[in-house]
């Protein structure tokens, strides 16, 4: 028997001869909650796989002391590896847990329910295990006690073994993910796909697969390789790898076994250890099939085998594993597996009626050694290669109505004993492929412009000799008339985008059939076309008979551009107009050269430019011719002023002897004279001021000075002359 949760006191009860008792508390005991997981499927030990029934028991005989009055209401699991968490609310079998009272009992063992008389009755709570990573898991259940408080036990603990879930093999007659049968086998090729899943993987190692033969005597790994989700599941995609066929080599069946996984072993039946990274089998085996064999499986013809849908995305026996619709011009990678080994093979494609299952062989197209060479298949019957597609159509009219056309790529075997080996003389192989069918695509090209663009639609997939109309928006560009298909739906139009407003546009194509595709054009934001700019530049004035360089620079939306012509003409300042020719020097940039004529006054240049857009302009620019005044002749005032200098003394003397000429007639002219004695003293201080100023000679004109003496000489004369008569 247990005791719940808590801490209660050790006694020490000491008792007399009369019966009584003294207690004594000597120490306290805590009774802590624990509880059990084991596995019911491997020998409820703590470990197993993923899927596996669990008990979780907190009975006294191990574990206990849970709270009273205890209700459980879920269980939650998270790995110690990357601390993944789950919590599962459902118990075995699939009933909420917190509505199956999974509770605790008056002695704290769980788990109980109550029975109907009121008697606690033992309860074991069964949880399947969730999807973990591979290694040690902590276990917490959770649950309320009275009053509705939550409360979270922790404690338990778990060790989750990896393990493979399933086989399964890419099935082409049905285009879907089948079992593989564990222990029987299965006729498979060297080459085929396998899609392999595996629960409690380790997330922090890498997985992979091993081929072994019972019998020992070959084993080959697989090259495919990934790491497993946060929950430990991993899924392979795995092309098996060349291996000798299962008879008559003797290697008899191949068993799967997983590399890097965590493994339990048991030893004496209670040692347990757990080792990662470990190759162990598993029960699923493969019967490789002989290449070659038709009589007994036919070969497998894969079409774009790299874009396979996992069996997680599909389920198992769901179709979809490889694509079924294809496009006119589209190239496809092809996998041949099981083959004759080092035999050479044509391809070609065939269709059918998709509903009666009728070969239509004016549509059989034969890939040719020049599109695409003969295949030789390896030692193990496999071959790679890639071709595209022809021209597909999805629809024949026959018997008064349209029908739907699916295609299937056959594969013919080149016949060893004919010399001359065509086509037409090959085996064919009856190849398992799957089938596909194609739908209507169209193109436009130009994909934008603006109103008005030319463009031409291209349509593929379309139904055999149909006639299709083309609408932009919902109007009519191209009628029924204009436009019919050929035997393998193709068809080209052309026409101009109509008005619409900036932005994309529908253009839709309706076959007579009832085909229908869509694509856009993008209608551009068209802004008025702009008119050049001209700019004319030159010197601003010149003389006559020099040369004007008139250079033009020409723009069209602010960016220097060249010009659909350019020409100019020359106003002269006579009214005269005479032509300029310009030559082009850069990017938007002309110059001309013009002599100027002996014609004084003002030049207008005008220049007129045409841009690609249709729309002109000009630029002016306007310059004067001037004559130049005439150079001053060059004066030696030195030598001037030396001369100047040589003639002042004798002309002082002159002076004075005038003056004592003139002293002498006072007498008879005193009038006069004392007038012609105050010119003398006059002219006597001009001359000092003349003899003192000969260092600034420079300021005066020479010819004046010279002029000035000659007149006052005169005039002194002319007086002197009067008075005396």
């Amino acid at each position: 028997m247990g005791i719940p949760n808590g801490t209660y006191p050790v006694e020490l009860q000491d008792y007399y001869a009369s019966g009584a008792y003294v207690p004594k508390v000597v120490a306290y005991y805590t009774a802590t909650p624990s509880f059990g997981v084991q596995d019911i499927y491997n020998g409820y030990n703590t470990f197993g796989y993923v899927g596996d029934t669990l008990l979780l028991d907190g009975l006294a005989s191990n574990f206990g002391s849970f709270p009273s009055a205890f209700q459980a209401t879920s269980v939650t699991f998270t790995s110690a590896a990357n601390g993944y968490s789950v919590t599962v609310t459902k118990d075995a079998n699939g009933n909420p847990i917190s509505k199956e009272f999974y509770g605790s009992d008056v002695n704290g063992d769980f788990s109980f329910n109550i029975s109907p008389s009121g008697q606690y009755q033992y309860n074991p709570l069964y949880i399947i295990l969730p999807a973990l990573p591979g290694g040690e898991v902590m276990v917490t259940i959770n649950g309320q006690i009275a009053g509705g408080r939550q409360v979270s036990i922790p404690g338990g603990v778990f060790y989750v073994l990896t393990g493979i879930q399933a086989v399964y093999y890419a099935n082409l007659s049905t285009n879907s993910w089948n079992n593989l049968k564990s222990f029987e086998g299965n006729k498979v090729f060297s080459g085929d796909y396998l899609d392999v899943q595996v629960d409690g993987f380790p997330v922090n190692e890498t997985g992979s697969l091993t081929f072994v033969s019972l019998n020992k005597l070959f084993v080959n790994s697989s090259l495919t390789k990934a790491t497993p989700q946060n929950n430990g599941s991993l899924e392979l995609i795995v092309q098996i790898p060349g291996l000798a066929p299962t008879t008559p080599s003797g290697f008899g069946l191949y068993q799967i076994y997983v590399n890097g996984g965590f493994y339990a072993s048991t030893f004496c039946a209670f040692l347990t250890t757990f080792t990662y990274n470990i190759t162990t089998p598993t029960p699923f085996y493969l019967n490789i099939t002989p290449a070659g064999s038709y009589s007994v499986a036919p070969p497998h013809l894969y079409v774009d085998p790299q874009n396979i849908t996992p069996e997680s995305q599909l389920g198992v026996n769901k179709p979809g594993v490889f694509p079924t619709v294809h496009y006119t011009g589209e190239s496809v990678n092809l996998l041949f597996v099981g083959f004759t080994p080092s035999a050479k093979e044509w391809v070609a494609l065939n269709a059918y009626n998709a509903v009666t299952g009728t070969p239509i062989t004016s549509l059989q197209y034969v890939f040719s050694p020049t599109s695409m060479p003969l295949l030789q298949t390896n030692g193990y019957g496999v071959a790679q290669t890639t071709l595209t597609l022809p021209n597909l159509t999805s629809k024949v009219y026959s018997g008064g109505q349209w029908w739907p056309v699916t295609y299937r790529l056959g594969v013919y075997e080149a016949n060893p004993s004919v010399i001359a080996q065509t086509f037409y003389n090959a085996i064919p192989t009856n190849d398992e492929t799957v089938n596909f069918n194609t739908t209507p695509r169209i193109t436009v090209s130009p994909t934008s412009g603006p109103v008005g663009t030319s463009v031409t639609v291209t349509g593929t997939g379309f139904a055999s000799q149909e006639q299709v109309t083309i609408y932009v928006q919902e109007v009519v560009v191209v009628p029924p008339s204009q436009v019919k298909t050929s035997s393998t739906g193709f068809f080209s139009a052309t026409f101009n985008i109509p008005a619409y407003a900036a932005g994309p546009v529908s253009i839709v194509a309706i076959g007579s059939s009832g085909t229908k595709a869509y694509t856009q054009f993008t209608i551009n934001i068209t802004t008025p076309p702009q008119h050049p700019v001209v700019q004319v530049s030159g010197a601003p004035q010149l003389q006559p008979g020099q040369t004007q360089v008139i250079t033009v620079t020409t723009y069209l939306n602010g960016t220097p551009t060249d010009m659909s012509s350019v020409s100019g003409t020359v106003l002269l300042p006579t009214g005269v107009t005479q032509s300029l020719s310009f030559l082009h020097v850069g990017t938007g940039e002309y110059q001309s050269v013009y002599l100027v004529p002996n014609i004084t006054g003002t030049y207008v240049v005008t220049v007129s430019a045409t841009a690609s857009n249709g729309l002109s302009n000009t630029g002016v620019f306007s310059f004067s011719v001037v004559r130049s005044p005439p150079t001053p002749p060059t004066i030696n005032t030195s030598a001037i002023i030396s001369i100047i200098s040589s003639q002042i003394a004798p002309l002082q003397t002159a002076i004075s002897s005038l003056q004592s000429a003139l002293s002498n007639l006072a007498s008879q002219t005193s009038s006069a004279i004392q007038a012609l004695l105050g010119s003398m003293s006059s002219l006597s201080s001009v001359v000092s001021q003349i003899q003192g100023s000969i260092g600034t000679l420079e300021a005066y004109s020479l010819g004046a000075l010279i002029i000035a003496f000659i007149a006052l000489i005169v005039i002194i004369y002319g007086v002197f002359v009067r008075r005396r008569m």
